[in-house]
């Protein structure tokens, strides 16, 4: 057994740091909150989007372990206009996502700790924490924290999500209510799909740390292990998705119970939902788990825009200097946004995950590109069907990106 262990920790690593970047609002924010408002109907949409979107993530894993390079290499050799639109996407990344994380991660630490300060302050000072972190404990503390919390919590939402199917009474409600295609019901399912399981942009964050692992002593992963690595991670993140949407669906949409619409109400009802079904004596282990690992997500999220940007930067490799520089200006501009431009929660909550789709079928078509280039060798180029699904992402997401304009800014918002 501890040789199967050692084997599994070796083969992974860059997955599990995915999955804990998309174990965060979406999955505890936008997956509770579809269960909640629409029942079990969002099932299909969630399935069906991260089936389309699995390539796009599939080929940032792809690239860097064919190649020991990121996918931002690639954008480079694509031309200028290339990296314009994905600087573009990582700096809402860098600011608008890690606000949303870190307000979520706020609003349970300030119910774990009872900490009466604003939300606002609480995410400041974990935004500070965090980048101290990751400055001072580097890639490698990072991804074995990140792996180890995402394991366990893992473990408990699955538990919590099979245990909660027994308060499922389908005589008394209608858990697959019909979708009313109204303005904001479908703004709502975009919201949703925009990052679920998380942004396009991280599909070269996953690249980044397939090559930033080659640099620790664990070495560089095999396209096989590469393959292995994303899989788990990818597939978990779709099942907890799924778990939350399940959980949302038990115990807020059975009960008629709607979402609180400030962060700490928020993150009060995401952990009431566990401890109804555990017990209250497991309020203290619930809380402390989940807010580490929306801690985890926010390391990530404070981890991946830095080093990416800094690889775009300096061409020819980023150093230490420049990561912590621009995680600086990550942690001053998120501050900002944080205190000047948040009034409603889960208002911003869908405006951050709806922007995904303004880059994300240009940022699909790169990588398609990018797998598909001589940079990749002959036999780890994606096969005909492959290719095909890719195709059908950068369809899909064009189409969202057409829906939000039309339903955000153009006739549909008349």
């Amino acid at each position: 057994m501890p040789g199967l262990l050692r084997r599994l920790r070796d083969r992974t690593g860059p997955g599990l740091l995915f999955a804990a970047s998309s174990v965060g609002v979406s999955h505890l924010v936008q997956s509770t909150r579809a269960g909640a408002e629409y029942g079990l109907t969002f099932i299909a949409l969630i399935v069906v989007v991260c089936l389309v979107k699995y390539p796009v993530y599939l080929f940032g894993s792809t690239y860097a372990a064919a190649t020991g390079n990121s996918l931002v290499d690639s954008y480079r050799k694509q031309g200028r206009w290339a990296i314009v639109i994905f600087t573009v996407a990582l700096l809402i990344d860098m600011f608008v996502a890690t606000a949303a994380v870190s307000l979520v991660t706020a609003g349970l630490i300030k119910n774990l700790m009872h900490i009466e300060a604003g939300a606002q302050a609480v995410a400041i000072m974990l935004l500070l924490a965090c980048g101290t972190l990751l400055i001072v404990g580097r890639y490698r503390l990072f991804e074995s924290l990140s792996k180890l919390f995402v394991v366990l919590f893992c473990v408990l939402t699955v538990a919590a999500a099979l245990v909660s199917t027994s308060l499922l009474d389908f005589s008394a409600h209608d858990y697959f209510p019909v979708f009313t295609a109204d303005r904001p019901s479908i703004l709502f399912a975009i919201a949703v799909a925009g990052w679920m399981p998380t942004s396009v942009a991280a599909s070269v964050f996953l690249s980044v740390w397939v090559k930033a692992r080659a640099e620790t002593s664990r070495g560089r992963l095999t396209p096989k292990e590469a393959l292995f690595d994303f899989n788990l991670g990818y597939f978990s993140t779709m099942a907890l998705a799924l778990c939350f949407l399940l959980l949302g669906t038990a115990l807020l949409y059975g009960a008629n119970i709607g979402i609180a619409q400030t962060t700490t109400g928020f993150a009060a009802q995401v952990i009431e939902m566990f401890t109804s079904v555990f017990g209250a004596w497991t309020f203290t282990g619930v809380a402390a788990l989940a807010s580490i690992v929306m801690i985890s997500t926010l390391l990530t999220l404070l981890d991946g825009p830095p080093r990416t940007l800094a690889a775009i930067i300096r061409e020819h490799g980023s150093t230490q200097k420049t990561i912590f520089a621009l995680t600086v200006v990550q942690i001053a501009g998120t501050t900002s946004l944080l205190l000047l431009f948040i009034t409603s929660f889960t208002a911003f909550v869908d405006f951050a995950t709806s922007t995904a789709f303004l880059t994300a079928p240009v940022l699909a078509y790169l990588n398609h590109k990018a797998v598909t280039s001589g940079d990749v060798a002959v036999e780890l180029r994606p096969g005909r069907a492959m290719r095909a699904w890719s195709v059908l992402g950068v369809v899909f997401y064009t189409v969202f990106f057409a829906a939000y304009l039309y339903y955000r800014i153009g006739a549909g918002a008349a």
